[in-house]
């Protein structure tokens, strides 16, 4: 009797484990990127963000994200009107994210929600420095580095689309220690 408890309980846990849904969503993010030395870049940028919901409550649930945010960068340059670095900016932290309420599963009927979560990330863009002229010089910039996230959701419509509003940090861990700030918002289907 003890083992056949032991297997129903068992089988009930895996099954609650293992099962996952996919969730995606798409929308715009601003990018703010500050490292000392450098000039502060606002970059607007589309975000794309697909993500596995696991361990899946009545109200909540545990989920694997890839919040991936990408835009177009240049530098201008003042001394020659013909010189345009045009770059791009990309922002890929991989995240660990709780869910509670709306967007936090694809059977949840609340219609509003939250989230938040922590993970590590990857940023690659072109900032920029003044030179002794004045003149602005660019440099590529890539690095790894932890990043959290937090945000709201509001269910729409009947099919459990959600709007999310959503802000982000990250740290890079590079030689420019660049904080990455974003804050969008993505429609959830």
């Amino acid at each position: 009797m003890k083992k056949l408890l032991g297997l129903t309980l068992s089988l009930c846990l895996c099954g609650t484990a293992f099962s996952q849904t996919f969730m995606q969503g798409i929308g715009a993010n601003i990018v703010i990127q500050s490292a000392p030395g450098y000039k502060t870049q606002t970059l607007p940028s589309v975000i794309y963000s697909p993500r596995f919901a696991f361990l899946e409550a009545e109200g909540s649930s545990f989920s694997i994200g890839l919040p991936i945010s990408f835009a177009f960068s240049g530098v201008y340059h003042i001394r020659n009107e013909d010189a345009i670095t045009l770059g791009s900016m990309l922002n890929a932290p991989l995240m660990l994210d709780f869910n509670n309420g709306a967007g936090s599963g694809k059977s949840n009927e609340s219609r509003v929600g939250f989230f938040f979560g922590a993970g590590f990330g990857y940023q690659a863009n072109i900032i920029t420095q003044k030179d002794y002229t004045g003149n602005d010089i660019a440099y590529p910039m890539s690095g790894f580095g932890p990043a959290g996230e937090a945000g709201i959701r509001f269910a729409v419509g009947k099919h459990q689309h959600n709007i999310e509003f959503r802000i982000s940090y990250m740290k890079t861990q590079d030689a420019s220690g660049s904080g990455v700030f974003g804050i969008g918002c993505v429609f959830g289907y």
